[in-house]
């Protein structure tokens, strides 16, 4: 049995569901965009944005199955629907597709800095109740996964400054393509904590 990681709590077991979900969004956008967009300039961005996002969900991925953490079970879902959205915005031009990163990028960071506090509030929680502490999680405490989630929030920030100085305010319809990625992306973070 010693052999065996033990389950982590479940408020780290919805943290990485929601953000190993969310990293599957972000490739699968990419990865529409990519099929879709012939601008070079936007094809390189979205490729080196690509690129940091699969490191992202090979992260995500392995924390879950190391902390033996239950992913989401729409996951099929988030892949269609994220590459569906990176379908759409590449065809829109290639302001559209920097738009949807620009958007996207926004509620990530803001979403990530919630969970850093979160995770400080639970550091700091279980140091000074001295209960077993979430530090012994299946191999990485709680300052790591904090730090994992700080620089994976710094690299989405970078993300969204890619998409600004690709011109996403100059997208079509762009305050209302801008607006309805951002309510998508909250609406899927919230379903993800839970399924």
């Amino acid at each position: 049995m010693s052999g065996i990681p033990r389950r982590c709590s479940s408020a780290v077991s919805r943290l990485l569901r929601v953000d190993m979900a969310g990293e599957i969004g972000a490739v699968y956008i990419c990865r529409g965009q990519l099929a879709v967009l012939r601008d070079s300039a936007a094809r390189s961005t979205v490729s080196h944005i690509l690129s940091q996002e699969q490191t992202h969900l090979s992260a995500f991925e392995e924390l879950v199955r190391a902390k033996r953490a239950r992913p989401s079970v729409l996951n099929p879902l988030w892949k269609r629907l994220a590459f569906g959205i990176g379908v759409v915005t590449a065809a829109l031009g290639p302001q559209a597709a920097m738009a949807c990163h620009e958007a996207v990028e926004t509620v990530i960071a803001s979403h990530y800095n919630d969970q850093l506090r979160e995770l400080h509030r639970m550091d700091a929680t279980s140091t000074t109740t001295r209960t077993q502490s979430l530090n012994e999680d299946a191999g990485e405490g709680v300052g790591e996964l904090r730090e994992t989630v700080r620089r994976f929030r710094d690299e989405e920030e970078a993300h969204r400054e890619l998409g600004t100085a690709g011109g996403a305010a100059s997208a079509p319809m762009y305050p209302i393509l801008s607006n309805v990625i951002r309510a998508g992306c909250k609406i899927a973070i919230q379903i993800a904590q839970k399924l």
